[in-house]
């Protein structure tokens, strides 16, 4: 797919994902899975794009999770070259949400950095409304992104900003000059199947599922 191009394809990544933080204990460290992050024009780019160059991305369906998801709200906008850019209606607080954060770190930074997203990680366990949380990883330990699936929007905005592990961290970073690029995507899933290690089978069971048809190998990814 990345290598093909296609037309409308604004950016994307590949990476490894961890093994989830929903559960007890720290996240695991140790790789699950691959996870493909694109960023499109529009969403008939991207379905053309999936007939056309998706047989490679073929996964079976209870071995995945795939999102359709509208940017909401964008601040430091730079992930891998893809800049999003926010569009529509501010996002209300009973929709579901998608979080995308990522970090350049500078070498100094890892430790402290690390100490506080542990804290951050044990804050959101002890949301309700946290449905699975991953990390995406591409071999640095200088890079630190997550996806995490929210309920409500509104649920995550308290998690971000009111008093706990999170709030602290952000504050930590902004007192510190911990990263050298920083992006935070918020979204709102249009469609979805599947769910995150460590969290329900199906992320959105309310939203329509999002079929990968390739047209090439008659595969769904």
């Amino acid at each position: 797919m990345l290598a093909a191009r296609p037309p409308g394809l604004r950016g994307g990544v590949v990476v490894r994902c961890n093994r989830g933080t929903r559960g007890s204990g720290l996240p695991l460290l140790v790789p699950g899975g691959r996870g493909v992050v694109l960023g499109w024009d529009d969403p008939a780019a991207a379905a053309e794009a999936w007939q056309r160059h998706g047989a490679g991305l073929a996964v079976a369906p209870e071995r995945r999770f795939s999102a359709d998801a509208e940017v909401r709200r964008v601040r430091e906008q730079d992930w891998h070259g893809w800049r999003p850019v926010a569009g529509g209606a501010p996002a209300r607080d009973d929709e579901p949400a998608i979080a995308l954060v990522h970090a350049l770190l500078r070498p100094s930074a890892v430790v402290p950095f690390s100490q506080a997203n542990r804290r951050a990680v044990a804050h959101a366990r002890d949301r309700e409304a946290l449905v699975a949380t991953t990390a995406l990883m591409r071999g640095s330990l200088l890079e630190a992104t997550s996806l995490s699936c929210w309920s409500t929007a509104g649920a995550m905005r308290e998690y971000a900003y009111r008093p706990g592990g999170h709030a602290d961290a952000m504050r930590g970073s902004q007192a510190n000059t911990w990263h050298r690029r920083r992006c935070f995507v918020h979204l709102r899933p249009v469609a979805a199947s599947g769910g995150l290690p460590g969290g329900p089978p199906e992320a959105y069971p309310g939203l329509p599922a999002v079929p990968r048809t390739s047209r090439r190998q008659g595969a769904t990814a």
